[in-house]
């Protein structure tokens, strides 16, 4: 097999992988089902790599992070320092959903200011309640 042969396939090869992995990640999602935390550098390790998938989901889709995630991402770091992991586990969920369908449009509420939102920045919040 000549050079230039070989490497034109495995140029192929691996910008289909690269494709592959794209199209698999968007069908199971980029986020996987929220860990239970339960002590303060697991829980900030949650949110470092959640806050890593945000940002590499804009530089994919250059679709802008939404206000309220960045500040459920605040609120998360403030909760994993207090230890309120009950109120971290609302934030991961919803950041986590909001990461799931990052690429929908925003006025189907996955990334903005719902119920599930306001319980995330305030589980004493009417959004938690019901």
């Amino acid at each position: 097999m000549s050079t230039p042969l070989l490497a034109r396939i495995v140029k192929f090869a691996a910008a289909f992988v690269g494709l592959w992995m794209l199209v698999g990640m968007r069908a199971t999602g980029p986020a996987t089902a929220a860990p239970a935390v339960n002590d303060t550098a697991a829980c900030l390790r949650v949110g470092e790599a959640l806050n890593r998938q945000a940002e590499r989901l804009q530089r994919q889709t250059r679709v802008q992070i939404s206000r309220e995630f960045t500040r459920v991402a605040a609120n998360l770091e403030d909760y994993c320092n207090d230890k309120d992991f009950e109120k971290a586990r609302l934030s991961i969920d919803w950041m986590e959903t909001c990461l799931n369908n990052f690429t929908k449009p925003y006025r189907l509420g996955y990334c903005s200011r719902g119920k599930a939102y306001f319980c995330a920045i305030d589980p004493n919040s009417d959004g938690c309640k019901g």
